[in-house]
């Protein structure tokens, strides 16, 4: 009974010898792992936020107090580039429509003057006209007139009864698209991008439809983003379809300020999808040529009135 009195003891001083060692290690290394876990993490939120594939040629431009808010941009071409918002305000007048546009890719902008002495509400770009929807008050009495410029954005007529929504879109998408965005392609506006998250099946992923006879049908979906774990809540900035070509710049939500921002694009008609990684834009938008895929992003640095235009180029990978 002594023996194995003793055999116990033996044992309990060993274990607490090693329990002993086990928290020494704890407390000496748990700095160097608690620095590690935020280096990790710190590393990981810069390429959420900032990285950008290797597959694109990068080309950035800043601009100083020029906007105090933008909200639309326009593409033409790769060298043609017009962005359109409020200038800064001054202490004796509100912020009016501004534009800049560059002629050479990004390297020099422009002021294109737009003779509107008036509040913009928003700007709508729709085929090759922008409409200008404005903000007017005389007395008591408040108005929104819109305005209507061609293709060169250097003449504004007003317009009656303008009809800024876009009727295409059916009754029949809440069957298929919810819990994400909406964006018809720019181009073709009989297809359509969405999100689709059912918390109940737990499938979140993304949706193709094609318009015909006035009803939308899924043409073709792939699953949402992988992070550390499945992304919800898709949301489109931009779509294009010509041929069997796709290309969409789509923001998966990681938590309620967390956005993965990525490129999708087929080259088969949707049936297979690869994807690049793209930086957050306060704006962005997508231009595709013959042979190259181009991402346009503006990004505003609060308390600096500064914008940073940034342009990524990929060409169109071949079948």
């Amino acid at each position: 009974m002594i023996i194995f009195s003793k055999i116990k003891l033996i044992k309990f001083k060993k274990i607490a010898a090693i329990s002993c060692v086990v928290l020494l290690c704890l407390l000496l290394f748990s700095p160097l792992i608690f620095l590690s876990i935020s280096k990790l993490n710190r590393m990981d939120n810069k390429w959420i936020f900032e990285g950008v594939s290797s597959v694109f040629e990068k080309k950035e431009y800043s601009f100083y107090n020029t906007f105090d808010l933008i909200q639309e941009i326009v593409i033409d071409n790769e060298e043609t580039i017009t962005i359109f918002g409020t200038s800064v305000p001054s202490l004796e007048k509100k912020g009016r429509p501004i534009a800049l546009q560059s002629r050479n890719g990004g390297k020099n902008w422009n002021v294109l003057k737009i003779d509107l002495d008036l509040g913009v509400v928003r700007y709508k770009h729709i085929g090759d006209r922008m409409f200008l929807v404005s903000h007017l008050k005389i007395g008591d009495i408040v108005s929104y007139p819109v305005y209507m410029s061609d293709g060169n954005f250097k003449k504004w007529e007003k317009v009656e009864n303008a009809n800024l929504y876009d009727n295409k879109v059916s009754a029949n998408l809440l069957e298929y698209c919810q819990g994400g965005g909406i964006k018809l392609s720019q181009n073709d506006r009989d297809w359509l991008v969405c999100g689709y998250d059912d918390e109940l099946t737990s499938i979140h992923e993304v949706r193709i439809l094609h318009k015909e006879k006035d009803e939308f049908s899924v043409q073709g979906s792939f699953k949402n983003k992988w992070h550390i774990w499945r992304t919800k809540h898709m949301n489109p900035s931009d779509f294009y379809v010509k041929d069997d070509l796709m290309v969409g710049l789509f923001d998966f939500q990681m938590t309620a300020g967390t956005l993965l921002h990525y490129l999708y694009y087929s080259i088969d008609g949707g049936k297979t999808w690869r994807n690049e990684k793209i930086p957050f834009f306060s704006l962005e938008r997508l231009y595709v040529s013959e042979n190259k895929i181009v991402v346009f992003g503006l990004s505003s640095f609060y308390g600096e009135s500064r914008v940073k235009a940034t342009i990524l180029t990929m060409p169109i990978p071949k079948k």
